[in-house]
């Protein structure tokens, strides 16, 4: 009696098989009912499947992008933090009317950046640094172009 209840490897596969055929069943059976909806409805039916083919499309990709932006961003609060140690190391004083620009190869050649620091090879940048009287400290803001990421106002700047 213990082996009838014993899962061999032909049950699993039998199981498999009767799921899937249900499932198959189940698609043909509401095909067919959909085949004798009348075309007005089927119209409706068809663009709200577009619909949400198109707002699940969207919602996947924009998840995929934040993940992007995520280690860009990552990337540029290093470039600004090496950035602030450039300009101590080397005693470089800017104002807010005259602000030290610091590039990225200048912070790789400094060894303050690692080259596995940067995410693609493509990347290019600078950053802006000052020093504000009012709260007595050095402020930097970083730019950077990369192949799938450039920063908004690297332009501007540039």
């Amino acid at each position: 009696m213990a082996s009838r209840n014993k899962l061999t490897l032909n049950k699993i596969k039998r199981i498999f098989i009767e799921i899937f055929k249900s499932i198959g069943n189940f698609f043909k059976n509401l095909y067919t009912k959909f085949k004798n909806l009348p075309s007005k409805v089927k119209a409706i039916i068809i663009v709200w499947l577009i619909i949400l083919i198109i707002i699940i499309v969207l919602i996947i990709g924009t998840s995929t992008n934040r993940k992007t932006v995520d280690v860009y961003n990552k990337f540029e609060n290093v470039m600004n933090n090496a950035s602030l140690e450039y300009v101590q190391n080397n005693s470089l004083y800017g104002t807010r009317d005259k602000k030290i620009k610091v590039d990225l190869e200048e912070l790789k050649d400094a060894n303050l950046i690692n080259t596995s620091d940067i995410p693609d090879n493509s990347c290019k940048g600078f950053s802006l640094v000052y020093y504000d009287d009012a709260t007595e400290t050095n402020i930097s803001s970083t730019y950077i172009n990369c192949k799938d990421y450039t920063s908004e106002e690297y332009y501007d700047f540039k």
